[in-house]
């Protein structure tokens, strides 16, 4: 089952890829005014999250503010509302026990963007970035309702016009509680992330 949602996560991924490679020349000169120094962008994403060897799948509404610091660097901000579905087995000392894992959360994080290659209208990223994410319930299940959140991840942009632009990247998310390696009530949870959002240009 899990590796059927990883399928179904990278082939949305590629069926974007395909329709924005024609597209790309058709809109080569957009992303000129979102290159500008000091330029804004603002956006709305929606993210999924497909857990490592459980069946917990997290997702996110997200709200940013960015701004352009140079030609091919932006910084942005994110404001996550989450909510998290599935189960999660845990070993306990009689056996496997199997505990409900739905959840809702909001949290902040930051990103900063390097715009790394340019084709046509379309510019190839990476993002490196973390933040904290508060749950109504401790999640994973055995973990704490505070967490720190990493998700570096690789994708693209997609100028539409000199305004508006729509981006799609895949992560590699990570959630902990920061309690250190070896700490004995540190839990985490790993997944494969796939992270879309329009933006658009403000003064």
């Amino acid at each position: 089952m899990i590796q059927l949602k990883l399928i179904r996560v990278l082939c949305i991924f590629g069926c974007f890829i395909i329709f924005a490679c024609p597209n790309s020349f058709a809109q080569s000169k957009s992303h000129i005014y979102f290159q500008q120094k000091g330029g804004k962008l603002y956006s709305f994403g929606l993210e999924y999250v497909l857990g490592f060897n459980n069946s917990i799948e997290p997702y996110s509404l997200n709200l940013g503010y960015g701004a352009q610091l140079s030609k091919n660097l932006a910084l942005h901000g994110l404001l996550d509302v989450s909510a998290t579905s599935g189960t999660h087995l845990l070993n306990t000392n009689t056996a496997l026990t199997t505990f409900n894992a739905e959840s809702f959360g909001v949290g902040t994080s930051f990103l900063l963007r390097w715009y790394f290659i340019k084709i046509g209208g379309v510019r190839l990223f990476i993002n490196a970035g973390g933040g904290i994410l508060y749950t109504f319930k401790n999640f994973p299940p055995n973990g704490t309702r505070l967490n720190f959140t990493a998700r570096p991840d690789a994708g693209l942009t997609l100028h539409l016009n000199s305004f508006t632009q729509f981006s799609v990247s895949v992560n590699r998310f990570h959630l902990s509680n920061g309690q250190g390696y070896k700490h004995p009530h540190k839990t985490s949870f790993h997944g494969l992330g796939i992270f879309a959002n329009i933006g658009f240009q403000g003064k």
